[in-house]
């Protein structure tokens, strides 16, 4: 209780896993419309005999709560037995009783239905006196909000197979896909060892069995999508948008988009499509690979391709949400990919890991994973679970923060953040502010510059570092007084001065004080001298600044020369 309120007095508000109720009176629809929202999301915790300001936006103990008659209504309240339940069907809880400031409170937490393997086939969790219609409820931040006709379908089809992909236009025909896309996929069947064309005596009898034809000749939804000349003349909106944004946030300026493209036509080419325009909108460096300079992209193209192909292979393709793209949204500061439909069957953001495939659309991803990418060199997909781990194990190696995952009932988007060790901007300023550091301590510097702190776990997940190496390189940036200690004893951030000045405010200050030590110009612009001696080096170097004295002298000062 301590910890929870705390957080609450901290925010001035609930959230998303916390809501405080004043408890004095009965179970209404608002306590049940919590219960649902977090048994139909990620969970929560329901505190009762707390009472907000919602003026000074404080909470405390309410001094009217009756502990004894709240807990007999809330034991009353789950039986499973009873009658007429508060919600419909009844997730999994835990009551217990807690105090705080010497006053009793009761602790309810409510654990997600999607966890356990039965109460996951029955939701949506709703209140029982709205019916499933109006009282399934969602947790978005410290409310609950009504579900949509598309999250309720969502949750009740989460565990049932998935046939949407397998429906077929009437009035498309086997003329609609390309024979040498059909071809090629039936001879790379044949060359794996599959047993594919046995017993069949035309094309169409083994395409049928690979589900790109139904019994009666028509393509199915997986098979124009895959082999189609072109899909979207019976799915008009199922192809991949990609726009480049000039600000951080979509419409943030008269400018909306920098650059946008719709990349349609069978999959295998949209995809290839859609990667190489992100690509040509980020920016590369030259990089020795062996004896030859080659141009590298701020973000690794295996990331890029293993977030656009899993988008286009997962993504819902039932009626409800056929009007609605693959999303690509490229910022300054990071791509962003979306797709309709949230994470299927049990696949949550704590077992993304897990190297095993578990798809909604299991005919279109084994046509993907046997069908060649436009270039030849590869399959436009692998289909073995390990997406994930490429993606993460792609941006580990150029020091770039790990892929963030986000799940909603409804969508999926994975963020790819850009900045790193590539951008001039950061290296000019790694070469001021840390000179002599290593590949490490360069990474460790450029996530704090772009997340504003860095942790020992950031540089386990980003370079695999152990707690204790990281520790390490952690604590040596602050003895060079290039990090700070940020209270928690695992977390680190830059300090005021880390932004090192620039040549000008040197020159500046030097201008107004005539003769100055390092050690003065370090003070007056509050950087370190480890930060500051390079950049002294240089102006130095460049004729700009002139020293009184030999570089072992303690008298040494600087004025311009």
């Amino acid at each position: 209780m301590d910890r929870i309120m705390a957080r609450l007095n901290r925010q001035g508000d609930d959230d998303n896993y916390v809501e405080a109720k004043s408890g004095a009176g009965k179970l209404d629809k608002g306590f049940w419309s919590t219960v649902s929202a977090f048994a139909n999301t990620r969970g929560g915790v329901i505190v009762l005999g707390i009472s907000e300001d919602q003026q000074l936006g404080s909470f405390q103990v309410n001094p009217d709560f009756d502990y004894r008659r709240a807990a007999d209504r809330v034991e009353d309240a789950f039986r499973h037995s009873k009658e007429d339940p508060g919600v419909t069907p009844m997730p999994r809880v835990e009551i217990e009783s807690d105090e705080f400031e010497d006053q009793p409170v009761i602790v309810l937490t409510v654990y997600p239905m999607r966890d356990d393997p039965k109460l996951g086939k029955q939701m949506p969790c709703f209140v029982t006196s709205q019916g499933p219609r109006n009282g399934s409820y969602k947790r978005v931040l410290d409310g609950d909000q009504r579900l949509s006709s598309y999250e309720i379908f969502q949750l009740s089809s989460l565990f049932e197979t998935d046939i949407a992909e397998l429906a077929t236009p009437p009035q498309a025909t086997l003329d609609d896909l390309e024979r040498a896309a059909w071809i090629a996929l039936l001879e790379s069947f044949v060359k794996s060892g599959s047993r594919l064309m046995y017993g069949t005596r035309t094309d169409a009898e083994a395409l049928e069995r690979l589900h790109v034809v139904d019994a009666g000749g028509k393509p199915t939804l997986a098979g124009l999508m895959a082999l189609g000349s072109y899909p979207q003349q019976f799915y008009p909106q199922l192809f991949i948008d990609v726009a480049v944004h000039p600000m951080a946030e979509k419409s943030a300026s008269e400018v909306r988009f920098l650059e946008r493209k719709q990349c349609d036509g069978p999959l295998p080419i949209a995809v290839e499509t859609a990667i190489q325009t992100v690509l040509a909108n980020l920016r590369t460096r030259a990089v020795e690979r062996g004896s030859a300079m080659v141009d590298e992209p701020e973000i690794p193209e295996i990331a890029i391709r293993e977030a656009v192909v899993n988008a286009v292979m997962h993504r819902d393709y039932n009626p409800q949400v056929q009007g609605r793209q693959v999303q690509i949204d490229i910022y300054p500061d990071r791509v962003e990919i979306n797709n309709p439909g949230g994470l299927w069957g049990d696949r949550t953001l704590e077992n993304l890991d897990e190297n095993r495939s578990t798809t909604r659309n299991p005919a279109l991803a084994n046509l993907l994973s046997h069908l060649p990418s436009p270039g030849g060199s590869s399959r436009v997909a692998e289909n073995q679970g390990s997406g994930i781990q490429r993606m993460k194990l792609g941006m580990q190696h150029q020091g770039l923060p790990q892929p963030v995952f986000t799940a909603t009932i409804s969508d999926f988007t994975v963020t790819l953040y850009r900045f790193g060790l590539l951008t001039p901007e950061i290296a000019s300023w790694l070469s001021t502010i840390a000179p002599d550091a290593s590949r490490e301590e360069q990474i460790a510097l450029a996530i704090a510059h772009g997340l504003g702190a860095v942790s020992v776990r950031e540089l386990k997940n980003n370079i695999g570092l152990d707690s204790d190496d990281a520790r390490g390189v952690l604590s040596g940036l602050v003895e060079k007084h290039v990090l700070v200690p940020a209270g928690d004893p695992d977390a680190f951030t830059l300090p005021p001065a880390a932004a090192v000045s620039t040549d000008e405010e040197i020159a500046r200050l030097l201008a107004d004080g005539g003769e100055l030590s390092a050690r003065e110009i370090s003070a007056a612009l509050e950087v370190s001298l480890g930060s500051l001696r390079p950049r002294l080096r240089k102006l130095v170097e460049s004729g700009e600044v002139t020293p009184t004295a030999p570089p072992t002298s303690r008298n040494r000062r600087y004025r311009l020369a």
